[in-house]
């Protein structure tokens, strides 16, 4: 017997902290990863999920990991600059 498949409108795909500085050129810890992102061809296997997930048209969730207090997003209107 197989399981029924997870509904596109249902599933989402989680990425946890996808912080600039891994993954982007010009980021400050891409010279320390570079040679290991590179091997294992890190940014091109995150674009064919991407891709793969938008075309499947399940959504992308970016997980801020964080550990939280009472009172830190108080005066917050967004959780990032990025979505203003």
């Amino acid at each position: 017997m197989h399981p029924q498949p997870y509904s596109a409108k249902s599933t989402a795909l989680l990425l946890v902290d996808p912080y600039n500085d891994f993954l982007s050129k010009d980021g400050k810890v891409w010279p320390f990863i570079k040679d290991i992102a590179d091997e294992v061809r890190l940014l091109d296997n995150l674009r064919a999920i991407h891709k793969a997930v938008r075309d499947a048209g399940i959504q992308i969730v970016i997980v801020p990991h964080r550990r939280w207090q009472p009172g830190d997003y108080q005066c917050w209107c967004h959780p990032s600059v990025l979505f203003r």
